[in-house]
């Protein structure tokens, strides 16, 4: 029987058949002894088993879906509030598998040794410890029923053993005790941080109605402007106040009848700053000398009156005046008295004096003492 015999293999060889190799036509005949009875293998079994494998491996030339039991939460995965992200990528998925016929497959489907990193498409997924909840998923249920809707029930109870998947194209879900986490994906420690922030901002914030707050809130360690609506502010210390402001229009009203038609103005007596005889009193003046100086800081408009009895005089008198009572100026004005029976006299109005403080009056002559002098200079403010 044996043809052909060498390090590499051994070639069983049918020796009805002129020693040709057994084949599908020629099958080296095997006889089976005892156990007989319901369950042995038959060749109608066994085309069974061959039609099973290969609608198998036509379901396996892309994305291999497996059912697992459980998976636990990979090191720090994301949680329900980071589920927005997997539920766009279900989504995608669910787009990307067209609907087949898997009913007649049945048996248990087993999936070993497969190189590489697989990923795992699974129609249900029991919720690990600390997984995400049930309140982000309604989008991911959405994808899972069409994908659901897309495969039809099969009975893989018969198939034992093990079947070897290689050379898939695509991606390919597998079940893993742990998944690494992939780059730049959120992580538990960030997911911390913001959980912190959002406790912290949880704890500033109390449930409250606020159709039924009433009272007062108080507002502190506000920067910048800060926009209010309300219904009444407080008044602030110091404001005018409605009662004050209803005296006020009460005043304004007695005003707007007492001045309605004729209103009569009464000036009151005009304030006189000086007096008789305040810069001479019946005293000398030497030539070149001067009288007593008077203060007109109070005065802004002010009149000069002179008299003394040196009639035998035809000089004048100047009129000094000083901001500051140190430095005097000429007024640029000269009284030149005339007589007046036993007496000179001389008067100089509407004198215009703003800014100035002092005044005095000098004896222009060269020669002459004027006696028995009388010097007034009052005015107004």
């Amino acid at each position: 029987m044996v043809r052909n015999n060498n390090l590499n293999s051994v070639i069983l060889t049918n020796p009805d058949n002129n020693y040709n190799p057994y084949d599908a036509a020629s099958p080296l005949p095997v006889t089976l002894s005892g156990g007989g009875g319901g369950g042995d293998a038959t060749a109608a079994n066994q085309t069974t088993m061959i039609g099973h494998l290969a609608d198998i491996e036509t379901a396996v030339q892309g994305t291999l879906a497996v059912s697992a039991a459980s998976l636990p939460l990979p090191s720090g995965a994301s949680s329900a509030a980071n589920q927005a992200t997997g539920n766009t990528s279900l989504a995608s998925i669910d787009g990307k598998i067209t609907a087949c016929d898997t009913g007649s497959i049945s048996g248990t489907v087993a999936v070993s040794a497969v190189s590489g990193n697989v990923a795992i498409t699974a129609a249900a997924l029991p919720l690990p410890s600390g997984a995400s909840s049930a309140a982000n998923q309604a989008t991911g249920n959405t994808s899972l029923a069409s994908i659901d809707g897309k495969i039809t029930a099969c009975d893989t109870g018969s198939i034992s053993g093990t079947v070897a998947v290689s050379a898939v194209s695509g991606n390919v879900a597998v079940t893993a005790a742990a998944l690494p986490l992939p780059s730049g994906a959120s992580s538990a420690a960030n997911q911390a941080t913001g959980n912190t922030s959002l406790a912290s901002i949880d704890g500033k914030i109390t449930a409250c109605d606020t159709g039924s707050i009433s009272g007062t809130v108080a507002v502190s360690a506000v920067s910048g402007n800060v926009a209010i609506t309300a219904a009444a502010l407080p008044l602030p210390s110091g404001a005018a106040s409605a009662a004050n402001q209803a005296t006020g229009n009460g005043s304004l009203a007695s005003i707007a009848t007492a001045v309605g038609g004729t209103l009569f103005v009464k000036q009151n007596e005009v304030l006189n700053e000086g007096s008789y005889a305040n810069a001479a009193n019946n005293v000398s003046i030497a030539n070149g000398a001067y009288s007593s100086v008077i203060s007109i800081a109070n005065i802004n408009v002010c009149s000069v009156f002179y008299e003394d009895s040196s009639t035998s005089s035809f000089d004048s008198l100047k009129i000094e005046v000083s901001p500051d009572g140190t430095n005097y100026f000429d007024f640029g004005i000269e009284l030149f008295p005339s007589q007046e029976g036993a007496v000179r006299k001389a008067v100089q109005t509407n004198l215009h004096v703003e800014g100035l403080t002092h005044m005095r009056l000098k004896n222009n002559s060269a020669s002459d003492t004027y006696a028995n002098v009388y010097g007034t200079i009052v005015g107004s403010p």
